[in-house]
């Protein structure tokens, strides 16, 4: 049964499926309503750029409503799903939502068993209900029922939107993806009106577009959607993201990736040293690695400036969003990330870093404008690891791109998310390298083929071929050659390069060979130099002679003779018996040219060449080459005749000593033979000179010379200084010519007894034994005092210079027992010589010894006779001594020296006399004159005869000084005076005087210090307060100088004690010390005799005590101190005038007292105060109190004037204002003027006015402040422009009531913007809605209301500003105000062009580096509202972009900037930025135009000329053509530029030097032919007269670049140097000049030209010597001159050209304008 109802109720639910079921309602019978909800899960994206998901929970929760219905057993029941199928939000916020329905049918009884759960169609027959499809349509409303009525049988009609009639039902339209609503009337019509993610029908709100397709489909869409593309910055054709096209510059499926790099526009990484020393990279890294490495040698690197500037710019400008409704709110893109390293490396590793991350830049805010990084690393010997050899430096830089892009997500509320743009890095490198190795050459393995450097040595050519080779460096390579010539000069004895003749050249390094042009004949020096990479160099050096007009020449005054003839036969006949001739030619021979240059000497060693990188090659080396007179060979020819030829005859033969300047001749001669003897002297090159001597024969005896004993160098020793025979040493000569000699002994005996006792015997060799003379002096050359030989007929050559030391020996010599002596004996030493004719010559010599060396004496200073002096004055030394003896031989003579100190015995030998600091005299005294203040001390030793010295003895000193002595800050105890502002006479320090005289140092003194103070001689006799240490007390200048005046012109003390006077001071070092001191009392300053008080002496004291007695009381005196030094030199100096005052002021008469209009004024009658003794006006001073005397309301002040009452310089009166007493005064209360006069000596008077009362009182003035609203400061500047607020404060009144009225205008106490309004007794009060001008001000007054009366106060102002604002009317000017008068360039046309930067308003050039200046005018009608001023530097990048060099600083109220700390860039812009502010309030910045820096002189060129004589045919002048380079700025880069800078040229005629003494004034430049493509330039010089080519001249041509800087080049109007044939021709009468007279400045020494010698110097010009006229003509040939000198009146002195009015006169005297005639032999002459 059961079953069958279930069964029934199924088949009746199923037949009455569609039934109305409306009954099913809430409250009707059997129905009972349940409600539930559930939260529906979901996932979203977050965390880091959302990359996440997070479980959530929709905030509104699925809903859900039940309706059950019980019938019988069984419940129906039906349910209400309200489904979250949402896609947009409605405008109320609500989400739309899609209802379902279900229908239920379960066993009342068992809920548990079968059910049906199934879909009830409420709609109608047409209606389709689908789970899983809907229509989601665009207002968030979900259909899922097709809906639809039945029109007809099978046929409905009336869908639903989105469904379409298909027979007996409504069907929905047929999918299209991503549709959330299908419209259609068939399956062949079906379109999309409702994409997804279309929330709205307009672009760029699609995620889903139907729009391209004409709604048939829904494609993917740029949008926010992660699953499709931003496409930005990009676009989409159609808006499809399948046709997104990124922008230029970036890629990527979002156009995400920026393939665009930074451009590194610019950048340097400077190393710096100490020495301001810089390494800097290639200017331009733009370039692809590698990059060129900079090597170095400097180890001292102290930091590295980096600067580098980048740019990031797009190929094209991105998409313009504006006026979009775009889904990208915001992008940005750009650099956002930069850095700069410094990375060491040693060894291939990394040692140190350094990282600099730059400022600027973040991921945040990149930087797509100008960027640039600037770091300095400091110190990088600490941050580094130091540099060594082969050390690695890069300097790396990093430029980051990226950025961000702000994406609306319209499906989630609009949610802003942020999408990062992914950029690259660009990078550059840099590489500096350390070589710290020189360069070398393979010799220092040992290889010198090929030479480092070949050069002739010798040459007559000035043409120099070089070639070298061999050079190596290990590390950084070999970079350039380099060479550099120098003319040697000398010093009297080497040869040293003087000047250099070839300035450094540079030789690419696979050249081998170069050549040279040498000026003129000479000796030089070539330095030949390799350079590797890091400027290590190795240098060596070659020395050659160029000379082409060598040539020997002879002396005047010199001869060559036979020296053994006869004096009285003129050297003609020999008279002696001799067979040698000496002959003789000293310093006959000469080559001038060589020996006045020192050619052949040796050359100086050069510092900068090692030993074996120098000269020691070939035929010239740096070794001196042996000469006389720059002779390096003489030779000797002759011939012997008789009466039947030619008997002996010589070619010419070097001798073997050419400094001994003579020969010595061997000849088979007899009486009556004729000797021709011809003399050659050679020079280095080979030229010679001969001449020959004729003698003739007689016969001559042989001798025996000069016995004697020697020490060293003394001769004509006879005393022996010891006891030991064996130290003695005997020399004689002995000769015979004819025959030579034959034997030689000596003996030594004594004759004590009257018997001779022989002490030594012996035969000695003849000293022959030498075939002729060479062998001779080959043989004894190396004997004392060197080869002396002679030559005989037969018996071969001997040496006649005989030199024995006797010894004991086995046969002759010394005898054992015998061999010494004794002290203080005499002996006798005899020579007995035979020649080969056995005659005899003997010769005897008595000798004595003394062992003992002579006894000391006594020195002293002085002249003989006086006392000893320690000190004196002048600067001649005199010294006497006495004292030294010696018993045995007694002194020979003495030695003497003066010294700063003693000297020690090591000064003192026999070698040091004349040597400048010890003579030799006889005397017992000595005169020395010295040249320099100071102490000196003499010093004497004594030698006895046998040479032997005493022990030195000196003087005590004496002191030479002419010193003046002084004392300084003299204390008067008890002075006072008037004090003040001070400063000395050279305004170099300023001092602050107090009353008691002493000065304070005034530290930084200000303008009121330097304006106010008096200047005071003898400023350092006042006394000055010492702290502990002796260091002056200082004060601020900034607190005294303000409320301080200058001091009287006198500071006169002033003394009041009564007892006794006391005087100090200080005394001044002074080299002569101070012996005493004197003080005296004067009527007059300075008095050597003082007439009140007679010097007193101090006894040496630096003070003295005076009775009062002895100080006039009342009267004018000086203090006079003499201070006596002990060379006896006196100094006076005075103090004063001092006066005594002992009485105080006087005073008579009354003082009243009055109120007058606000003022308490005191009044006294004319000549109430008084003080007979007082030198200065009296100090008046007043106080109020309430009593007599008291100060209790006013202190003591300086007189006032005010109200009726004004202070003169008599004052009767003074006066205050009620309200600036220091105490108020009240109403009914009595009150007291006193009156305080004081005078100088600190005495007072006081006297006290009338009984006073006070009883009339107003409010106080307090103040009022202009303020902000929210702020109670005063303030000077708003940018309101609606309201002006005001407070005030410190109006009171001590028993009545204040009240306010306030008021506004645009002057002070106006009230055109708010009339008075009352405020009762509000402190402050805004007045709102008003109209306010911008730069107008505005002022509050205040009036104060009481019963009594009103105050009324007015603020300081405040005026309206505008943050940004255009100020109009000021323009920044780069340079300086020019407010001097400027030469307007004509001032000194008769003289040259003036060529001075002129004084301008705006410049636009300078050549300074480190300074910029610029200036501004603010008119005055701005000033009161731009009272701040900030300025910066900006530089214009090659690029043409201002980029900032120097941040904004502040120089408050400043009309000009000026930096001196820059490194500015030659050949760069620079500007200035001022800003001007009214303090927080800043206007838009300003600019100068900019200026140009040109640090550098202009580069010169090439310069060509050509004279051109046009008066030879026909023309009317000459003219010189010159072709030229244009010279340009070495540091601009653009071309057109560097020569554009270039203002003006100039030229002019010179002498032969570079740039040397001009003959004309320097003239511009005019009718310029541009050649070379603009590079290049034509003119012609037109010239005057007719062009002297006496001489070599030059045309010299100066470019100025716009900064006034030049440069010149100069080339030869003709050929100088030309000979054939030879362009300049010297005239025949040359002017000289004389040498400098070294000890006087403009005066000379005469000129000087032997007799047919050459002239070497050109003709002068100009003469500094103003003592001598000179003049040469060495071409003339004639016996005598008649010379004038004529005072040339109309002569141009700096002409170039021929004179026109050359004089011909047979009487050169005879001429009217002769000043100075004579009549002369030679060749020159001088005049005075």
């Amino acid at each position: 049964m059961v079953m069958w109802k279930w069964l029934f109720l199924w088949v009746f639910l199923e037949c009455c499926l569609w039934i109305d079921c409306s009954s099913l309602q809430e409250g009707k019978p059997n129905v009972c309503k349940e409600t539930w909800t559930e939260q529906e899960k979901y996932t979203r994206k977050c965390k880091f750029w959302k990359w996440g998901r997070c479980a959530t929970y929709r905030p509104q929760p699925l809903r859900h409503r039940s309706h059950r219905v019980k019938q019988g057993s069984f419940l129906m029941q039906r349910t209400f799903t309200k489904s979250p199928l949402w896609k947009s939000w409605s405008s109320s916020g609500v989400r739309s939502a899609i209802e379902e329905v279900e229908w239920t049918l379960k066993d009342k009884q068992d809920p548990t068993k079968g059910s049906k759960r199934f879909m009830i169609n409420p709609t109608g027959a047409c209606t389709l209900s689908y789970r899983d499809d809907k229509v989601l349509k665009r207002d968030g409303s979900v259909e899922r029922n097709s809906g639809g009525s039945c029109s007809s049988p099978e046929n409905c009609t009336n869908c639903n939107d989105g469904f379409y009639g298909d027979g007996p039902y409504c069907k929905i339209c047929p999918p299209i993806d991503h549709c959330n609503h299908r419209r259609c009337s068939s399956t062949s019509d079906n379109i999309c009106v409702f994409c997804d993610g279309e929330v709205a029908e307009k672009e760029y709100y699609r995620a889903y577009t139907p729009i391209p397709s004409g709604k048939a489909k829904c494609e993917q869409a740029c949008s926010w959607r992660s699953d499709s593309t931003r496409c930005f910055p990009g676009t989409c054709t159609n808006g499809l993201a399948s046709k997104c096209q990124c922008s230029p510059g970036f890629t990527g499926h979002h156009c995400e990736q920026i393939v665009t790099e930074a451009s590194i526009m610019g950048n340097e990484c400077k190393l710096e040293d100490s020495s301001g020393r810089i390494l800097a990279n290639p200017a331009d890294l733009k370039e692809a690695p590698p990059q060129p490495i900079r090597w170095t040698n400097n180890v001292t690197w102290e930091r590295a400036v980096t600067k580098w500037d980048a740019l990031f710019q797009l190929p094209a400008a991105p998409p313009d969003l504006t006026g979009l409704d775009h889904y990208v709110t915001d992008y940005r893109f750009g650099i956002k990330f930069a850095t700069t390293k410094l990375r060491q490396v040693r060894g291939g590793s990394k040692i140190a870093e350094l990282i600099h991350n730059c400022e600027n830049v973040s991921e945040a805010a990149p930087l797509s404008t100008a960027f640039s990084c600037k770091r300095t690393f400091e110190d990088l010997k600490k941050s580094l690891q130091g540099f060594k050899h082969d050390d690695q430096l890069f300097f790396s830089l990093q430029a980051t791109i990226g950025g961000y892009v702000k994406v609306k997500n319209r499906e989630s509320g609009n949610k802003i998310e942020y999408h990062p743009f992914v950029g690259n890095t660009t990078e550059r490198e840099f590489e500096y390298h350390w070589d710290l190795a020189l360069p070398y050459h393979n010799l220092e393995q040992g290889i010198n083929d090929p030479q480092f450097l070949s050069v002739p040595d010798l040459t007559e050519s000035p043409t120099v071929d070089m070639t070298w080779g061999g050079w190596a460096d290990d590390l950084s390579g070999l970079q350039k050659y380099q060479y550099e010539v120098f003319e040697l000069g000398h010093d009297g004895s080497e040869l040293y390069e003087q000047k250099t003749v070839k300035s450094p050249t540079n030789i690419s390094l696979n050249a081998t060979q170069a050549s040279f042009e040498l000026p003129h004949p000479g000796m030089f020096a070539i330095h030949f130099s390799a350079f590797d990479k890091a400027g290590n160099y190795k240098t060596s050096r070659k020395v050659l002679l160029y000379d082409n007009i060598s040539e020997v020449t002879f002396k005047p005054g010199k001869v060559t003779r036979v020296q053994t003839a006869s004096s009285e036969s003129n050297f003609e006949w020999v008279t002696k018996d001799t067979r040698y001739v000496d002959i003789l030619w000293r310093d006959r021979f000469l080559n001038h040219h060589h020996e006045m240059n020192r050619t052949l000497n040796k050359v100086r060693q050069n510092q900068a060449v090692e030993s074996r990188y120098d000269d020691h090659y070939g035929e010239r080396q740096v070794d001196l080459i042996p000469n006389v007179h720059a002779c390096v060979d003489f030779k000797v020819a002759y011939n012997v005749t008789d009466t039947s030829g030619i008997v002996d005859s010589q070619d010419f033969t070097s001798v073997s000593s050419i400094s001994a300047q003579g020969n010595q001749l061997n000849l088979p001669w007899s009486d009556g033979n004729k000797l021709d003897v011809t003399v050659r002297a050679i020079d280095i090159l080979g030229k010679y000179l001969d001449e020959s001597v004729t003698v003739y024969r007689d016969a001559t005896p042989p001798l025996i010379e000069d016995l004697w004993l020697t020490r060293g160098d003394r001769l004509n020793v006879s005393v022996h200084r010891v006891e030991d025979f064996t130290e003695m040493t005997i020399e004689w000569i002995a000769y015979d010519y004819h025959s030579g000699l034959d034997s030689i002994n000596w003996r030594l005996f004594d004759n004590f007894t009257g018997v001779d006792i022989i002490h030594g015997h012996e035969d000695i060799p003849v000293q022959g034994m030498a075939n002729d003379t060479a062998a001779c002096e080959s043989k004894y050359g190396s004997y004392a005092r060197g080869a002396n030989c002679y030559e005989t007929p037969f018996w071969g050559a001997y040496h006649k210079n005989f030199q024995i030391n006797p010894a004991i020996k086995t046969n002759g010599g010394l005898k054992v027992g015998k061999d010494k002596g004794l002290h203080d004996s005499d002996y006798y030493l005899q020579v007995t010589t035979t020649n080969k004719a056995k005659l005899t010559t003997v010769l005897s010599k008595k000798i004595t010894i003394d062992t003992s060396p002579p006894h000391t004496g006594v020195v002293q200073d002085g002249v003989p006779g006086t006392d000893e002096v320690d000190y004196q004055q002048g600067m001649t030394l005199n010294a006497h001594w006495e004292g030294f003896f010696d018993r045995e031989s007694g002194v020979l003579f003495y030695q003497y020296g003066y010294d700063t100190k003693p000297l020690s015995a090591s000064a003192f030998s026999l070698e040091a006399s004349g040597n400048g600091q010890i003579f030799e005299t006889y005397s017992l005294h000595a005169t020395h004159t010295v040249t320099t203040e100071g102490q000196y001390y003499i010093c004497v030793v004594a030698y006895n005869r046998a040479l032997e010295p005493s022990k030195p003895m000196c003087s005590d000193g004496v002191t030479v000084t002419t010193a003046v002595p002084s004392v300084k800050e003299v204390n008067i105890e008890g002075a006072t005076t008037t004090g003040g502002l001070v400063t000395d006479t050279t305004n170099s320090n300023y001092w602050i005087v107090t009353n008691n005289r002493f000065r304070q140092l005034i530290k930084d003194p200000t303008s009121d210090c330097i304006t106010k103070a008096t200047v005071v001689a003898d400023l350092d006799l006042l006394p000055a307060e010492h702290k502990k240490g002796d260091a002056f007390v200082t004060v601020n200048g900034s607190v005294f100088c303000a409320n301080s005046t200058g001091s009287p012109p006198s500071l006169s003390p002033t003394l009041s004690k009564s007892s006794m006077l006391f005087v100090s001071w200080l005394p001044v070092d002074n080299p002569g010390s101070v012996h005493d001191y004197e003080v005296g009392f004067s009527s007059t300053p300075g008095s050597p005799a003082p007439d009140i008080m007679a010097f007193r002496s101090t006894k040496q004291h630096p003070h003295i005590h005076i009775f009062h007695t002895d100080v006039p009381d009342g009267t004018e005196f000086h203090i006079v101190i003499k201070t006596i030094s002990k060379a006896n030199v006196e100094g006076i100096q005075s103090i004063g005038p001092c006066f005594m005052d002992t009485t105080p002021p006087e005073f008579t008469g009354p003082i009243s007292v009055a109120h007058t209009n606000g003022f308490l004024v005191a009044s006294w009658d004319g000549g109430a105060f008084a003080d007979a003794q007082e030198p200065y006006k009296l100090d008046l001073k007043f106080a109020i109190g309430h009593s007599p005397g008291h100060t209790d309301v006013q202190s003591y002040t300086p007189l006032q004037s005010g109200g009726s009452c004004v202070v003169g310089d008599h004052p009767t009166c003074t006066a205050i204002t009620i309200t600036d007493t220091e105490w108020r005064l009240h109403g009914h209360q009595t009150y007291y003027v006193t009156i305080k006069a004081e005078n100088s000596a600190g005495l007072s008077t006081f006297a006290v006015s009338e009984l006073y009362i006070h009883d009339v009182q107003l409010a106080s003035e307090g103040l009022v402040f202009d303020i902000e609203a929210t702020n109670m400061e005063d303030v000077d500047f708003i940018t309101i422009k609606d309201s002006l607020t005001a407070h005030w404060e410190g109006f009171s009144h001590p028993h009545l009531n204040v009240t306010y009225k306030f008021q506004a205008g645009t002057t002070p106490g106006g009230a055109d913007v708010v009339s008075p309004v009352e405020v009762g007794t509000l402190d402050s009060y805004s007045a709102a809605g008003l109209s306010l001008e911008t730069f107008k001000t505005y002022y509050v007054t205040v009036t104060a209301v009481t019963l009594a009366g009103s105050v009324t106060l007015t603020s300081d102002g405040v005026t309206v500003v505008q943050d940004g604002a255009v100020l109009s009317g000021i323009t920044v000017q780069d340079g300086e105000p020019c407010n001097m008068t400027v030469d307007d360039g004509t001032r000194f046309k008769h003289h040259f062009e003036d060529n001075r930067m002129r004084c301008g308003d705006d410049i636009d050039n300078q050549a300074s580096t480190n300074t910029l200046k610029a200036y501004w005018g603010v008119p005055s009608d701005m000033d009161y509202y731009t009272p701040d001023t900030h300025f910066a530097i900006e530089e214009m990048s090659l690029s043409g972009m201002w980029t900032t060099l120097r941040e904004y600083e502040h120089i408050r109220d400043h009309s000009e900037a000026k930096v001196t700390d820059l490194d500015l860039k030659p050949g760069r812009m620079y500007r200035v930025a001022v800003k001007l502010c009214a303090i927080t309030t800043c206007y838009a910045p300003l600019y100068s135009d900019g200026v140009l820096v040109l640090a550098n002189p202009p580069t010169q060129g090439k310069i060509t000329v050509e004279h051109q004589n046009t008066t030879q045919s026909g023309g009317s002048t000459e003219k010189i053509a010159v072709n030229m380079d244009k010279f340009y700025d070495p540091d601009i880069v653009d071309e057109a530029e560097k020569y554009a800078v270039i203002d003006k040229y100039e030229w002019a005629i010179t002498d032969n030097a570079h740039i040397g003494r001009t003959h004309t004034i320097w003239t511009e430049v005019t009718g310029v032919t541009e050649t070379l493509a603009g590079k290049g330039m034509q003119f012609d010089v037109e010239l005057e007269g007719e062009f002297d080519f006496s001489k070599c001249r030059r045309l010299a041509v100066r470019g100025y670049n716009k900064a006034k800087l030049f440069s010149s080049v100069s080339v030869d109007i003709k050929d100088c140097k030309a000979f054939d044939p030879i362009l300049i021709k010297s005239k025949h009468v040359l002017d000289a000049v004389g040498k400098p007279d070294g000890d006087r400045d403009g005066y000379g020494l005469p000129v000087y030209l032997e007799k047919n010698a050459r002239w070497e110097e050109s003709d002068k010009d100009y003469t500094p010597n103003k003592n001598y006229l000179s003049a040469v003509w060495p071409q003339l040939r004639y016996r005598a001159y008649v010379v004038a000198v004529l005072n040339a009146r109309s002569m141009d002195s700096t002409t170039y050209y021929q004179q026109t009015n050359s004089l011909s006169l047979p009487d050169p005297c005879s001429h009217p304008d002769a000043i100075k005639c004579t009549t002369v032999e030679g060749k020159f002459m001088f005049c005075k």
